[in-house]
């Protein structure tokens, strides 16, 4: 069955789902892989007839490309932002096997290291008020969701513990709510929602990786079609569970890590084998390229047109798209302005 980017047995660190911006000494760099990024994507439009010729808000987006990561011996994934744009949360396997939560100052190249045992931890996602960090781990054994203060080490609260995996949360935009992935006993992925002041449980139905709009009306996912090919596309359902809507689908690509932008009118998500390039080397368990579209399914553009595979998109405050690159067979977080025709820069909060 061709689930592409799911989970290869509970977790995976290269699931599909991922900064290190230095405004200071990084930013004078030597950027070699920016240009050769821009150079990839040149060749690759030139050549495949599929998106056409390099346009104009494309090469734009790549000449401000810039890399936020510099893991050489792990990898990082999974990246957030908070949201006054000043920090970044994301998963990495730079100090241990194992993937722990780290904090980063977006300007500047320091490591804050949050969480450090030898289980996984994954998914940082910030409250919207900047204090709390979910994640999910399995530490118990099973997979669960907890919260941490952000300018606490070890003050951790656990949201879920039930005897199925539970990942990927995503906050409410009143910071009252928690939305999640839950295995179910029968082995299938369903969204539920985590009332954090009674505990109260709501279950909103099938999907993976839930990201709520800051508009609190929709909340973005990805799910197989029910009834034909298996192949993820990208839905959003109300808080409810009512009025379930595929935004993006298609029986020869997958369309994986939904994520909004911050006004709520855009989501960016990444594609999984719809590039020449990838269908070439049969990727069907990494990402492709990121993309955009509107909240209500029109107007999709492809935000990044390179060989490397790339996934997991976060949209910070300031209007860049976060995202986790394979660039020299390292694996680092990237980010880049989409370039939207009409819309003005977003400023953050």
């Amino acid at each position: 069955m061709r689930i592409a980017v799911a989970l290869a047995g509970v977790i995976s660190a290269a699931l599909l789902a991922g900064c290190w911006s230095d405004d200071g000494a990084k930013d004078k760099r030597d950027c070699k892989d920016c240009d050769s990024a821009l150079a990839d994507a040149r060749e690759m439009t030139e050549q495949d007839g599929l998106d056409g010729p390099l346009a104009p808000r494309v090469r734009d987006a790549y000449r401000d490309l810039r890399q936020e990561t510099s893991s050489l011996c792990g990898q990082d994934d999974q990246v957030d932002l908070s949201p006054d744009g000043k920090w970044l949360a994301f998963a990495s396997t730079e100090l241990s096997k194992a993937t722990d939560i780290f904090l980063k100052p977006a300007s500047a190249p320091s490591l804050i290291q949050k969480t450090f045992n030898a289980t996984q931890e994954q998914f940082p996602r910030f409250s919207p008020d900047g204090k709390s960090i979910a994640f999910c781990s399995d530490r118990g054994g099973a997979w669960d969701i907890f919260v941490m203060d952000v300018s606490v080490n070890g003050a951790v609260r656990q949201v879920t513990n039930g005897p199925c995996d539970d990942i990927a949360p995503t906050w409410s935009p009143d910071g009252k709510r928690i939305a999640y992935s839950a295995r179910s006993a029968e082995g299938d992925w369903e969204i539920w929602i985590a009332n954090l002041e009674n505990a109260q449980l709501t279950r909103l139905g099938p999907g993976l990786f839930p990201r709520w709009s800051p508009k609190a009306d929709k909340i973005a996912f990805q799910r197989p079609r029910q009834n034909s090919g298996s192949w993820y596309g990208i839905y959003v359902v109300d808080p409810s569970g009512n009025n379930v809507m595929e935004l993006v689908a298609s029986p020869e690509w997958a369309a994986i890590d939904p994520v909004w932008s911050p006004d709520g009118e855009w989501i960016a998500f990444a594609s999984v084998h719809k590039s020449p390039t990838a269908r070439a080397e049969g990727r069907t368990m990494s990402g492709d390229d990121i993309w955009i579209v509107r909240a209500d399914g029109t107007s999709m553009m492809q935000v990044t047109v390179e060989d490397a595979p790339e996934w997991n998109p976060c949209w910070g405050a300031d209007g860049r798209i976060y995202y986790t690159a394979v660039r020299g067979g390292k694996q680092n977080i990237w980010s880049i302005s989409p370039q939207i025709p009409g819309a003005a820069p977003a400023t953050p909060k």
